[in-house]
């Protein structure tokens, strides 16, 4: 499998308030992120569980969200939520307890509907796990709204199209 992320050299880094989690913004803009996989993420076999890898992805895409200067805390204030709309995964390879995971993100496309991301779990470069996940907006009463405008210019700066 070719990594389709690689290579890249970091630019930035910020650390993250999640203990055994780091994250990074390349130069590619594709952002990084450190999870550590704990016993409450795995089964009785240690093998993690497959609904903790929507998780990692979430907190991946939280952190993402933030180096583009996007607050969850600013969008609940106008009303405004991230939903997931759409989610395709695809499961490669099993991940096991103390393994450290990165999530590698990339915005694919902005329109004023959606955000669409592509989003991929190694473990020292192996492919775990991989998604094709597309966000929309809903307000207090969970309706579909468009996309603010300045959303999508925080946003558009980062996209890179799909290869």
């Amino acid at each position: 499998m070719v990594n389709k992320f690689a290579p890249f050299r970091p630019v930035s880094k910020c650390s993250t308030p999640h203990i055994a989690c780091e994250s990074q913004l390349l130069e590619t803009d594709v952002h990084l992120f450190d999870v550590r996989v704990y016993y409450e993420n795995t089964d009785h076999a240690r093998v993690v569980n497959n609904g903790e890898y929507l998780r990692f992805l979430e907190r991946a895409r939280t952190e993402y969200l933030r180096v583009c200067h996007i607050r969850h805390r600013e969008l609940e204030a106008m009303g405004l939520y991230f939903a997931v709309y759409k989610l395709d995964i695809t499961y490669a390879a099993p991940a096991f307890i103390d393994d450290i995971l990165t999530i590698c993100t990339k915005i694919t496309h902005v329109t004023p509907a959606r955000v669409l991301m592509h989003q991929l779990i190694l473990r020292d470069g192996q492919r775990i796990c991989e998604a094709d996940v597309t966000v929309v907006t809903i307000n207090q009463g969970y309706k579909l709204v468009r996309l603010p405008g300045f959303l999508q210019e925080k946003l558009r700066p980062y996209v890179i199209a799909q290869r």
